[in-house]
């Protein structure tokens, strides 16, 4: 199926090794995707990434995570990020639209990668199951955080500097 702009995978089984960079929008629609050790999904310019039931995973160690840099989003509908030492990361600026979502075995769910004074913030609205979240001390969550949230409680928040 062609994607205007983007790079459209479907019902594929995916490998990467080392970092993939999206320069341009990139959907995985119903992907099995295998992360190997130390790979990484960047994102580079104003890019969005969408996964639609679709699930992330590594089988041996621990992938670095989708990192998605100020001006770019993400957007993750019914899939699963598994084995990550940080699931997302995302810097002042970017954006992120979650809906069941499944973090399992990461060692960091969501993570402000600059968390700069004086920059306006990390914004997102999430439904998920999270069985671990940790954030870096010197950030707080605006609105109260359950340590678990599960389906379909929709809930929205800015990740900000204290």
């Amino acid at each position: 199926m062609p994607y205007p702009n983007g790079i459209y995978f479907q019902n594929q089984k995916i490998r990467i090794n080392g970092i993939l960079k999206a320069d341009r929008n990139i959907t995985f629609d119903n992907c099995t995707v295998e992360m190997e050790q130390g790979a990484q999904i960047v994102t580079d310019g104003v890019v969005s990434i969408t996964c639609l039931n679709s699930r992330f995973y590594s089988c041996n160690q621990m992938w670095q995570g989708f990192y998605v840099k100020s001006v770019a989003s993400i957007a993750i509908f019914f899939g699963e990020i598994q084995d990550a030492q940080a699931a997302i990361t995302l810097d002042d600026g970017a954006a992120a639209a979650l809906y069941t979502v499944k973090f399992d075995r990461n060692h960091i769910g969501i993570r402000n990668g600059s968390a700069t004074a004086g920059i306006a913030s990390v914004n997102f609205t999430f439904s998920a199951t999270i069985s671990s979240i940790v954030l870096p001390r010197f950030c707080h969550l605006s609105t109260h955080f359950p340590r678990l949230i599960q389906a379909p409680l929709l809930q929205a928040f800015t990740l900000t500097q204290r």
